[in-house]
């Protein structure tokens, strides 16, 4: 962080520490990748990335709810949508289909 004068007021290093085995996160990044692929809940904002990512989708059960949580190597993003009401996201109509904010 600079001051108006250019002079170098704060640095951070963060310090990078493993919180998880890589080939556990080998294999959960892989399973994840498939809600991304042709026909997962996620593709439609997928095809729209010109590389690779996985992530998690997810509706409450009474449809009040939904999520995305996706990632690339370098970005991390989160969607949730819900009603403060309590409403159903999808109206007045029923739906069986497992559809969420993404798909």
């Amino acid at each position: 962080m600079v001051d108006p004068e250019g002079r170098v007021v704060l640095e951070n290093t963060p310090e990078r520490q493993p919180v998880l085995d890589e080939g556990i996160a080998y294999l959960l990044t892989n399973m994840m990748k498939d809600v991304f692929k042709e026909g997962g809940t996620g593709f439609r904002a997928a095809h729209l990335l010109d590389r690779p990512v996985a992530g998690k989708t997810g509706t409450s059960s009474d449809t009040k709810d939904a999520y995305t949580i996706g990632y690339t190597p370098d970005l991390v993003a989160g969607i949730y949508i819900g009603h403060d009401q309590g409403g159903n996201l999808w109206g007045d109509r029923r739906r069986s289909s497992g559809r969420t904010s993404m798909g």
